[in-house]
């Protein structure tokens, strides 16, 4: 539930700017460091900046299924893959495993609660929207059969083994860009919540 007087120090400020603001991704080492919006209008802040203005790089946008506040168990973050590097412009540096070693902690803070995931897995598809047989990614995890039927699928198409394990009841990010490798492909990268007691 939504309870403004809820939202951490931290944020208060820029959510009063822009009440679209759900959240903070930051990857430490990276130039991945921005807000995370959420709008009615799913293609608004594809082009445009935090404040609304005209702007290419767009901003990181959630998925409009999820709730990242009850939260959704699977929470799925679009940005755009600029060439400049921007936004998720170098998100697909985690199709190196050496690179996923040296970054294996993303951290993604709602308005009210701070969070840490450790890399899963990171994979290449196609938008299961435009063509049959992509990876339907963006889906709400409610039952164990449908977990174990995700973590199945993600199993095959995995670029890598990160020996980090999921089950029913984890809370997992995914973060979702653009790829050219092939015809509406995508990339993404999947992280699991740290769990109570586990060490960043």
């Amino acid at each position: 539930m939504f309870v403004e007087a809820n939202i951490l120090p931290e944020y208060r400020e820029l959510y009063e700017q822009n009440a679209d603001l759900v959240g903070w991704l930051k990857i430490d080492g990276t130039l991945i460091d921005y807000p995370v919006l959420k709008s009615d209008d799913e293609e608004y802040y594809m082009t445009r900046d935090f404040f609304g203005r005209k702007n290419y790089n767009g901003q990181l946008i959630l998925d409009a299924n999820c709730d990242p506040f009850t939260p959704s168990v699977n929470l799925v973050i679009s940005g755009h893959n600029m060439k400049s590097g921007k936004m998720f412009g170098r998100l697909q540096y985690y199709a190196s495993s050496d690179y996923a070693r040296k970054h294996p902690i993303i951290e993604f803070d709602t308005l009210f609660r701070q969070g840490e995931y450790r890399l899963v897995a990171a994979f290449y598809t196609w938008d299961y929207e435009a063509r049959e047989g992509g990876f339907q990614y963006n889906v709400n995890i409610q039952y164990r059969r449908q977990m174990t039927a995700f973590l199945e699928k993600l199993d095959e198409i995995k670029l890598y083994d990160t020996g980090v394990s999921v089950e029913f009841g984890d809370e997992l990010l995914m973060l979702s860009t653009c790829s050219y490798q092939t015809g509406d492909g995508r990339f993404v990268v999947v992280a699991r919540r740290l769990r109570p007691g586990e060490a960043a």
